[in-house]
């Protein structure tokens, strides 16, 4: 949830990628090293391996995005919730209309999923 899509074997989803996020942010396209150092830091609370949730109402959630719902991680779909297991993702529900999501995806992820950037899912 929130990795970029690598530079050496998904060239062209990197690029997509960066270029979506600096389009959100209105800025120029950040290296490698600083999405990464970017991500880690969204991704975690300082000093801790405690894994940060950032709560979000569900409307502003992208298609794309990555929360915990009933201590589960699900995908966030056009078509709703699918729940992911190590097996792959299983049975799908509906997006909830009211009320905040705990989202495991980092803000950059999210930024760049609001800009158009589509990720590649294994679904």
């Amino acid at each position: 949830a929130g990795h970029r899509p690598c530079a050496l074997c998904r060239l062209e989803d990197y690029d997509a990628y960066r270029a979506a996020l600096a389009e959100h942010d209105h800025a120029k396209r950040l290296s490698a090293k600083e999405i990464d150092t970017r991500l880690h830091t969204e991704r975690l609370v300082p000093r801790t391996r405690t894994r940060r949730l950032h709560e979000l109402r569900w409307a502003d959630v992208p298609a794309g995005a990555f929360v915990m719902l009933d201590g589960t991680p699900h995908l966030l779909s056009a078509e709703g919730l699918v729940r992911w297991t190590t097996e792959g993702y299983a049975d799908g529900s509906s997006r909830p209309r009211t009320g905040t999501a705990a989202v495991l995806t980092p803000p950059a992820s999210l930024a760049a999923l609001r800009a158009g950037y589509e990720p590649q899912l294994g679904c």
